[in-house]
């Protein structure tokens, strides 16, 4: 994770394979794809540390939840 950063909405590629929003309240912009999931994750925005970590935590789950979903041709 160390060798990747923050990208500006320019810099996706006109479509990708399989786009994540996170919820968070925000509206995302039209980005074309194959297959799109909503995670519906709180913003801990500034709230205490702990809401940070169980936010990574999730995302962490869901992550290793997608690639094996993607390994199993179930997307």
């Amino acid at each position: 994770m160390s060798d990747h950063h923050p990208k500006l909405l320019s810099d996706i590629p006109a479509e990708v394979d399989i786009l994540i929003t996170m919820g968070c309240n925000v509206e995302c912009p039209y980005v074309p794809c194959q297959h799109i999931e909503d995670w519906g994750l709180s913003d801990p925005s500034g709230g205490p540390i702990e809401d940070y970590r169980k936010t990574r935590d999730i995302i962490k789950e869901k992550v290793e939840d997608l690639i094996q979903r993607v390994k199993n041709n179930q997307i």
